[in-house]
């Protein structure tokens, strides 16, 4: 018997009854590993014959989904960029483009649980793609090609790059950041509780990045927290950096702790690793003190970075769903007429 069609049902029954909490729209599921059980195997397909606010599933898979263009407001949610359950099966994509052409706009779209090799595109011309949530995914870069995109909320990602192309009202908080954020000299964007942390420490963190607001993040073995002007930095740490002053030049700001070591439960070294855990021992000098009273870094305010599960996965975040984690099928045989027995073991996600 082949169990691939009855494990692919019963992911998509259980994504089915959490998708509901998240969009008002219709459901669609794509699927393209072999034995398909999804309404769809091609995920640009799958985007245009949706309607605003649907809600997409984008099964995990061996096989990469490709670049897709997402004209519309649209939930798109993966398994995870590294599901810590039976099957291990990510929803990969190389790039996604938020806007398309044409004045069309994806406005309100949110991306979950998405291991994006490329690049996530806001906008082309003069489109405006506003409201924004992209969360819990794995990303090379996030671009915002123009100055008509705001209120972008950039959370509990692994992140290489960010460009914010002088936009407004952009919350970066509660990644893990190798490399760099560039271009923004708005008031209101608020880069908080990250960590960043790198292989290298040549060069700056910041490029071109003016008027900002950068709280509560830790600088570990990274590039230097440099690059910025006219900004205030407050309560952040900074370890092993190619330059740990905070704040400097004609920015501002207080309660930075300077190369000051944030004690983590697990992280040896410069550089993302998935069984790093960032998590702050109770010794600490960042335990609780955060602008907010919260911990420095990604466990601290109001969106603490999910544990993906015991170690090697601390740091894979899955997607806000409940996921099926083990299914076993217990019927070598079934006669027809007969009852298939299936053992399942299911997690709820935060």
């Amino acid at each position: 018997m082949n169990k691939q069609p009855f494990q692919q049902l019963l992911i998509f029954l259980l994504l089915f009854s959490a998708s509901f909490s998240i969009s008002r729209g219709a459901i669609i599921t794509v699927d393209n590993n072999s034995n398909s059980g999804g309404q769809f195997t091609n995920l640009q397909t799958a985007v245009n014959s949706a309607q605003p606010n649907d809600t997409i599933h984008v099964i995990g898979s061996n096989t990469n989904y490709g670049s897709v263009t997402v004209p519309i407001p649209l939930t798109i949610i993966g398994a995870g960029y590294n599901p810590p359950n039976q099957f291990g099966l990510a929803s990969t994509l190389s790039s996604v483009l938020l806007g398309g052409s044409g004045g069309v706009t994806a406005s309100g779209t949110r991306l979950m649980g998405l291991n994006i090799t490329s690049s996530v595109s806001g906008g082309s011309g003069a489109n405006t793609v506003n409201n924004v949530i992209i969360e819990r995914c794995d990303i090379w870069s996030i671009s915002m090609l123009t100055t008509f995109c705001s209120n972008w909320v950039v959370q509990n990602n692994l992140l290489n790059y960010i460009s914010i192309s002088n936009n407004s009202n952009v919350i970066i908080r509660n990644n893990i950041i190798e490399n760099t954020i560039s271009t923004s000299n708005q008031p209101n964007v608020l880069i908080t509780n990250n960590v960043f942390t790198s292989t290298t420490q040549t060069g700056s963190i910041f490029s071109n990045v003016s008027n900002a607001v950068i709280s509560n993040n830790i600088f570990y073995f990274s590039r230097s927290p440099q690059g910025c002007s006219l900004s205030t930095f407050n309560n952040n740490i900074t370890f092993n950096t190619s330059n740990n002053t905070l704040p400097y030049g004609n920015n501002s700001g207080t309660g930075n702790l300077v190369n000051v070591n944030p004690v983590f439960n697990n992280a040896p070294n410069g550089g993302y690793g998935p069984a790093n855990d960032y998590r702050l021992q109770a010794t600490s000098p960042g335990v609780n003190a955060g602008t907010d009273n919260t911990d420095i870094g990604i466990y601290g305010s109001i969106n603490p970075f999910p544990i993906g599960g015991l170690a090697p996965f601390l740091t894979s975040a899955p997607p806000a769903v409940p996921q099926i984690i083990e299914l076993d099928i217990l019927n070598s045989n079934v006669a027809q007429g007969d009852s298939l027995q299936i053992h399942i073991r299911a997690r709820k996600q935060n």
